[in-house]
């Protein structure tokens, strides 16, 4: 993985440093105009003994999702880059041009790979991504790259933070209500479903095999209470503040809906900040 990651990084630095990226671990970043930022993260998978692959992921991050409070993973989300390339050019993916750059078999086909892999990157992807400081394409993109195409990190592919805080920011509140309102639902039915879960426990049927090797059952029975009532509150607590932005966007309150987009703009810098200090 140490020769993937020195080869990765020697390749991509050459290609990223003169668009003003920087590298962060094992991730390239650049910081626009302090409001949206790109990622690109490399990493070798192996799947077998026989058969390992280069992944490249491309996230492109407007401060407005609040990637502080949504506790974005940068090592783990992003578009995949052959995704991306299917959307920009999606007659010359032939397997055999898929396999020249993401084989990862040996070190020659790794070296050649992310060699060729930085051309694509220069030619093709930086000049699409770099248009998404324009949010309105990058609203009007969204669906065609999460949506049909698909992201590393699945759970990201669908009305989303992303597209929640893209809808708010730029006064398109239908989208964001659809966000709260299946939010609200999620968050009810949490509810419910812990509320039963409790009727059930304190009428004693609880399964057996949870409580077979515990010492002290009565204890771990209120505990487990304990952790679901707390649960249930904190759903609670979401729905109050859920119905108020629900309010807000079915009378169109710009004032208090564009305060939430400053205050999410507020963490994701200092999201940022932190990560890379840690580093």
């Amino acid at each position: 993985m140490s020769d993937f990651s020195s080869v990765y990084k020697k390749t991509f630095k050459q290609t990223l440093k003169p668009y003003g990226y920087s590298l962060y671990k094992n991730i390239f970043y650049k910081i626009v105009d302090d409001n949206i930022c790109f990622t690109i993260n490399g990493k070798k998978i192996i799947y077998s003994w026989a058969n390992s692959q280069v992944k490249i992921a491309i996230d492109i991050l407007p401060y407005c999702i609040d990637l502080k409070s949504n506790e974005h993973d940068f090592q783990e989300s992003g578009y995949d880059i052959i995704n991306i390339l299917k959307r920009l050019i999606p007659d010359k993916l032939s397997v055999k041009y898929i396999s020249d750059r993401f084989d990862a078999t040996s070190a020659t086909s790794i070296i050649n790979g992310l060699n060729l892999i930085s051309v694509d990157i220069k030619n093709l992807i930086l000049p699409y991504i770099h248009k998404f400081t324009d949010l309105e394409f990058y609203y009007s993109e969204f669906f065609k790259l999460a949506g049909t195409y698909g992201l590393v990190n699945l759970s990201r592919c669908y009305i989303n933070y992303d597209m929640y805080g893209l809808s708010l920011k730029l006064h398109k509140y239908e989208n964001a209500l659809i966000h709260i309102e299946s939010e609200l639902l999620r968050h009810n039915n949490v509810i419910k479903n812990e509320e039963l879960e409790l009727i059930k426990i304190r009428q004693g049927d609880i399964n057996p095999i949870i409580l077979k090797k515990r010492k002290d059952k009565n204890e771990f029975i209120k505990s487990f209470i304990e952790a679901m009532e707390k649960t249930i509150t904190e759903s609670e607590k979401e729905i109050v503040k859920l119905q108020t932005i629900k309010e807000a966007l079915l009378s169109k309150d710009c004032v208090y809906l564009d305060k939430l987009v400053k205050k999410a703009e507020e963490n994701s810098r200092e999201y940022i900040k932190q990560i890379l200090a840690d580093g």
